[in-house]
């Protein structure tokens, strides 16, 4: 009977290995297709805006940062370099809740 035991162990730790690799994989695993696409748009948007900041084109790099910033307004990064470029403009009051 005690090999029995050890058997029905051995199987029943297979099946948890077979049901965990045939699960479906965590839902952080990839973004949907839409998030990804917005997700790109914002990276490109906020990339040219860091290019037109190394040449000090403040109003071009708010114009693009606005852009990013309606597409994900979470993203603190885009918060923080549009603040940076209102606060460069000397639109202060505009730039001060973003850089809080």
């Amino acid at each position: 009977m005690r090999r029995t035991g050890c058997v029905m162990v051995v199987v029943g730790l297979g099946a948890l290995a077979q049901a965990q690799s045939t699960s479906a994989p965590p839902a952080q695993a990839a973004a949907p297709p839409a998030a990804s696409a917005v997700s790109n748009e914002v990276q490109a948007l906020t990339a040219a805006a860091r290019e037109r900041m190394s040449q000090e084109n403040w109003s071009g790099a708010a114009a693009l940062l606005e852009k990013a910033r309606q597409l994900d307004p979470a993203n603190n990064d885009v918060a923080f370099g549009l603040g940076t470029a209102y606060s460069q403009m000397g639109k202060y009051k505009e730039s001060m809740p973003l850089l809080e």
